[in-house]
């Protein structure tokens, strides 16, 4: 009994596997998203004088978020705030280089955007369909009132 147990297992989780990997095509388009990225994290590192770690929250964006817009270039505003404060007082710049190690861009739904930050993590949720400037912003007095 145990060993169809252990093989009926092993089974379910071969064939999950397979099922959430990502295909060539996938990756491909990932790829892009970070390299639309690319200016604003190197604007980032120029005034922060590091990189944080980028990821995406992947499955947030597989439902309703428009074809026709960059993924990667929805993340900037998280990446903008962030450095202006660097850039404005080295107070600021010590707090983003304590604070914001990482970035995670996600897509909450339309209409929503914004930031939340937690230990040294910083997620952004973009939105296409919302004014890039008023967001970034509204996210820079935030972490300015955190921090």
């Amino acid at each position: 009994m145990r060993q169809m147990f252990l093989l009926v297992f092993a089974q379910f989780i071969l064939l999950t596997s397979f099922a959430h990997a990502e295909t060539l095509a996938e990756k491909k388009k990932w790829v892009l998203q970070e390299e639309a990225l690319a200016s604003e994290i190197s604007s980032f590192e120029r005034k922060c004088g590091f990189k944080p770690t980028i990821s995406f929250d992947k499955a947030s964006f597989a439902k309703d978020w428009p074809a026709d817009q960059s993924i990667g270039s929805s993340c900037g505003p998280a990446l903008d705030a962030s450095g202006s404060i660097c850039e404005e007082s080295a107070d600021g710049k010590a707090a983003i280089t304590k604070n914001v190690r990482k970035v995670i861009c996600k897509f909450s739904g339309k209409g929503k955007s914004g930031g939340e930050h937690s230990g040294t993590t910083l997620v952004w949720s973009g939105d296409p369909f919302v004014a890039t400037a008023i967001s970034t912003k509204a996210l820079k007095a935030k972490l300015e009132s955190k921090f």
